[in-house]
């Protein structure tokens, strides 16, 4: 036949929630507030990225924000995956998609348990410098 349909296509719960989800946003500002918190951390870590010779790129947009191993492409996963278990260790999810570590906290987050992450991140990416500095195997 000639329709189109969907689970959720014409669902008024779904239609309702999408607009409530999107009057949130902008009522509080979500959006511009992702875009300063992530101009703040895309600076940080690129700051870092000069002390960290491990991170070759740091790249984002609002609070999605990739950071990038540079070495032999098979010795950057390995560190993202250490990376990424090291900071869960330590109370802070983060994901990776091959060499780059995935930041995408939540647009409410507060902004002190943001610094929080970021402290951790900081920590553990000069950890994992130092060891690669005096080649420590992963």
């Amino acid at each position: 036949p000639e329709t189109f349909e969907s689970t959720t296509g014409g669902c008024q719960l779904s239609i309702v929630s999408a607009l409530t989800t999107l009057r949130i946003m902008r009522d509080e500002g979500l959006v511009e507030r992702a875009e300063r918190l992530g101009r703040n951390i895309l600076k940080k870590l690129n700051d870092l990225k000069d002390e960290v010779e491990l991170i070759g790129d740091v790249r984002g947009l609002g609070l999605m924000i990739g950071l990038e191993f540079t070495r032999r492409l098979d010795l950057a996963r390995r560190l993202a995956k250490t990376l990424v278990k090291e900071c869960f260790r330590s109370g802070l999810i983060v994901r990776r998609r091959f060499s780059t570590i995935i930041l995408t906290p939540p647009l409410n987050i507060d902004e002190k348990l943001l610094e929080k992450g970021l402290e951790i991140l900081e920590a553990k990416l000069r950890e994992l410098w130092k060891d690669q500095r005096h080649k420590r195997p992963i």
